[in-house]
């Protein structure tokens, strides 16, 4: 069922998932709009064990995401979809559910836009990671 697939760029790319997502949510970047949209604060926050095992969580996360986008990579090279248009189509899916989260959850533009661009930016990221590297 599961096509051969080596361990090493599935960790690779969910290892910089992880740390490409340290960044966007921090305060370098998008980090005080995005706990402003979901109504957190930094005087809440997380202390550092919790933060590790947040990262931790992370990566093993972001394995499994990359195992199955793997598949679909190693699918599309015996006569499946483009790359690009995989890459399209799990941002589609992803964007999907956060629109009904702000739907349901009554979440503001600037959280689709927050996570659908950091959604975006690591699964064309891991594609390139997954679909390049030299097996």
């Amino acid at each position: 069922m599961f096509t051969d697939v080596t361990v090493l760029p599935i960790l690779v790319s969910a290892i910089l998932a992880v740390a490409v997502g340290s960044i966007w949510y921090s305060p370098l970047l998008f980090g005080s709009i995005w706990m402003k949209s979901v109504g957190i604060s930094m005087e809440n926050g997380v202390g550092e064990r919790e933060m590790i095992v947040r990262a931790i969580q992370g990566v093993l996360a972001q394995s499994i995401f990359f195992f199955v986008l793997s598949q679909f990579i190693l699918n599309s090279q015996s006569g499946g979809m483009s790359l690009t248009k995989i890459g399209v189509l799990l941002t589609a899916f992803i964007i999907a559910g956060i629109i009904n989260a702000i739907i349901l959850e009554k979440k503001s533009v600037a959280y689709l836009l927050i996570n659908a661009g950091y959604s975006a930016i690591i699964i064309f990221g891991g594609i390139g990671v997954i679909a390049f590297w030299p097996w």
